[in-house]
């Protein structure tokens, strides 16, 4: 039986390391996948020039659907990962956190935060811009009270498009 898991593993494995060191030419600046030109989801479609209340009504729309591939393209990446390495430092430690660990874990926050809110309950009443940040406010529905309230969403200028800061603000 172990003989059989090294024969799937150990090309499984090859494949991996060969595979992800191609194309690095194409990929964002973090290593990971390559820029897009757009991103299109729910009729909506991003480009690096997408003012940040479009990308902020993608983004409420992608958690709305618990859409995580469409969240991934949204992560303001390089932004959490400074964060990350201001909190080990603090500590005295190195951090080791990959890209693809950073995103996953604003994700899960995201996720978390929003999840006290109806889905399709969300909508944004106001934008404000001061050069390479974004503060979007919006109102939500909260599931438990049914009652509304008020949401920050910041956005940070990364390489060339609006991203998502980790955290939504309830204000």
């Amino acid at each position: 039986m172990q003989k059989n898991i090294v024969y799937i593993v150990v090309p499984f494995l090859l494949f991996s390391i060969f595979s992800g060191c191609r194309n690095k030419k194409e990929r964002g600046s973090d290593g990971g996948s390559p820029k897009p030109e757009e991103i299109s989801a729910y009729g909506m479609t991003l480009t690096a020039e997408s003012y940040p209340g479009k990308v902020a009504g993608l983004f409420i729309k992608a958690l709305d659907n618990g859409d995580t591939d469409i969240l991934k393209k949204l992560v303001a990446v390089e932004d959490a990962r400074k964060e990350t390495e201001a909190i080990f430092g603090k500590y005295g430690k190195a951090s080791d956190m990959t890209s693809e660990k950073v995103s996953g874990l604003v994700i899960a926050g995201w996720k978390a935060s929003y999840a006290f809110f109806r889905e399709g309950q969300t909508s944004i009443f106001g934008i404000k811009v001061e050069g390479g940040n974004a503060e979007v406010y919006a109102t939500a529905v909260n599931k438990s009270t049914g009652k509304n309230g008020k949401i920050l969403i910041c956005l940070v200028k990364e390489n060339g498009w609006w991203k998502v800061k980790a955290g939504i603000k309830t204000l």
